[in-house]
């Protein structure tokens, strides 16, 4: 009688990525200012300047822009006024909800600041400026860093004495906020080389400061909160929202940490959100508003993925919910990576542009949100209509991967058509053999969204995404090499955060004879470096399964808890009779 059981090992890879605090779905920051925002002076100018090192502390969520000139001043009358410069109109133009202003230290030149009584009203205008804009930004205005030493005019006296003492009391008169970067660049003249700008280490701690004054925390501490962001409750679950994305967290997580990724529409119709944070699912959020599912899009959606999946060691594979337009990021993601999906559950969903937002076939569309399609991927008419990787066409590594599928609708859709969309998609998938099921919602528009009772949808994606030991025993016991009975969540949970695993190998010769044992054991130091590894050898030639299940309680489980165990029967079994 064969009895074979072998046990398999997933490598895994570490990365990460962060997101910081605010309350707009994409915020858009202009770094307005002089050389120092600029970055001269640093050999790798686009990198190291300051704004470029505060969008990567920002990160996802966030579009920081560098609208820095060398020599700029903020006097109209300056010999080079910021308002009459390319930057300051494109400045305008990004319409930002953040501007950062770091100007100053150019009008300290005598020649300059000889009009030093016009400065605050000038500073004023340059606010109101960007103040007047639809985005009605929140200013921020910095104080200049210190002057290690007077050149080209430019002197720290006049810094201290006259630029900061006007610029807070324009700060006051206009409600703006206050930076100190000359209190943060004190006492480090190090990072001045030329004494006047900051190398990449000073535009580090000009970023880290600014970073500190956005978003209210600081980089410098240990970072104390489960997940970034304000901490809230959504129906009874602790939920953390930093405006980009959202974590909620279930009161009881499940083993291996299962989770959702929903697209669009936060909060809308939750009772498939609630339902499954019950059953110990984490829901989390990333907003990718206005992208309708292109490649910058995509590229958000891995970057929270690769945080969540790495930093927080979510389970590899995630459920994926898309509502209307969410169904273009669910599908595009998933094709890009379908070995990360475990289930995909979209509710009337866009499976094709050209229907919506497009309006190109029984649908009305929508001209506004048409044009920000083309520009999010970078197409005109002619090329978005000759695109050939919308969801309903690019189904193929979805089947390919086993992915389930299921959708709700309502059967009367006039903004998302039926037959544009689920029923090609649909027909399409069942033809390359995959899962795909359609709850349908007679008499039903585009609206409302889900069902009542979401139990159906809860039911289909549990079924289909959960691994479970469902094979009985006589197809166990068969000529097959191994059955997976399952995943390895726990073992790397084991070693990844407790940094401590007892590994054991039990079998007959071939796990005795140095071969595919020490090859595994320097595998797992390899990957899991920080991790302290007891090994234990239980490896004895001519040893049979049922010998073996004898020797278990003796030669494994008398050295202590076992965090992974690889079991190896397979030549001599022909001797049982």
């Amino acid at each position: 009688m064969l009895k074979r059981l072998i046990g398999l090992l997933g490598v895994l890879f570490l990365c990460g990525c962060a997101s910081t605090p605010q309350t707009k779905e994409t915020i858009r920051v202009a770094c307005v200012g002089d050389s120092i925002t600029f970055g001269a002076g640093n050999k790798d100018r686009l990198n190291d300047c300051y704004p470029k090192q505060l969008g990567d502390l920002l990160g996802i969520g966030y579009d920081v822009r560098n609208f820095g000139v060398s020599g700029a001043t903020m006097l109209n009358k300056g010999n080079k006024p910021y308002t009459k410069l390319q930057a300051y109109k494109d400045a305008l133009a990004f319409n930002p909800d953040v501007v950062v202003i770091k100007l100053g230290t150019n009008d300290t030149k005598p020649n300059n600041w000889k009009f030093s009584d016009e400065y605050a009203a000038d500073y004023v205008a340059l606010i109101e400026s960007f103040t007047d804009l639809k985005s009605e930004p929140e200013i921020f205005i910095c104080k200049p860093v210190p002057v290690y030493k007077t050149r080209w005019g430019i002197n720290d006296k006049t810094v201290v004495e006259e630029v900061i003492p006007k610029a807070e009391a324009v700060a006051k008169q206009v409600g703006a906020n206050v930076i100190d970067l000359y209190t943060a660049l004190s006492n480090k003249e190090a990072v001045f080389p030329d004494k006047i700008h900051p190398n990449k280490d000073g535009a580090a701690i000009i970023a880290q400061t600014v970073y500190t004054a956005l978003t209210g925390k600081n980089i410098s501490k240990k970072e104390t909160s489960l997940f970034p962001g304000a901490k809230k409750l959504f129906h009874g679950f602790e939920m953390y929202d930093n405006g980009a994305t959202k974590v909620v967290v279930p009161k009881d997580i499940a083993d291996g940490k299962p989770w959702i990724l929903r697209a669009r529409f936060w909060g809308h119709e939750p009772q498939f959100d609630i339902a499954m944070l019950n059953k110990g699912y984490h829901v989390v959020y990333c907003n990718v508003a206005n992208l309708l599912g292109s490649p910058t899009a995509v590229k958000r959606w891995d970057d929270f993925y690769n945080y969540l999946r790495f930093e927080h060691l979510f389970n590899d594979r995630v459920i994926l919910e898309g509502m209307s337009r969410g169904g273009l990021i669910v599908y595009n993601w998933a094709a890009v990576n379908p070995d990360k999906v475990a289930a995909i559950y979209a509710d009337a969903p866009v499976m094709d542009f050209k229907s919506w937002p497009g309006g190109k076939g029984k649908g009305p569309g929508s001209k506004g949100t048409w044009k920000h399609c083309l520009a999010a991927y970078g197409f005109t008419e002619e090329q978005a209509m000759a695109y050939t990787k919308n969801p309903i066409d690019n189904l193929a590594p979805l089947a390919k991967a086993g992915i389930p599928i299921i959708h709700v609708v309502g059967d009367v859709d006039k903004v998302v058509p039926l037959a544009e969309n689920t029923a090609i998609a649909q027909a399409r998938y069942k033809k390359l053999g995959g899962i795909f099921k359609v709850i349908h919602k007679p008499e039903v528009g585009h609206h409302p969204h889900s069902l009542k009772d979401p139990s159906k949808i809860v039911d289909f994606v549990i079924k289909h995404s959960q691994s479970k030991v469902t094979i009985p025993a006589d197809k166990v016991v068969s000529a097959k090499n191994f059955t997976l009975r399952g995943d390895y969540s726990n073992s790397r949970i084991q070693f990844e955060q407790n940094r401590k695993g007892h590994v054991a190998f039990l079998g007959g010769s071939i796990t005795e004879m140095e071969g595919y044992r020490p090859i595994v054991c320097k595998m797992l130091k390899k990957r899991f470096p920080n991790t302290e590894f007891r090994f234990t050898a239980a490896g004895i030639g001519s040893t049979c399964s049922d010998t073996g299940a004898f020797r278990m309680a003796s030669d494994v489980l008398s050295k202590g808890p076992l965090d992974m165990l690889f079991v190896e029967f397979v030549v001599n079994d022909d001797q049982d009779g």
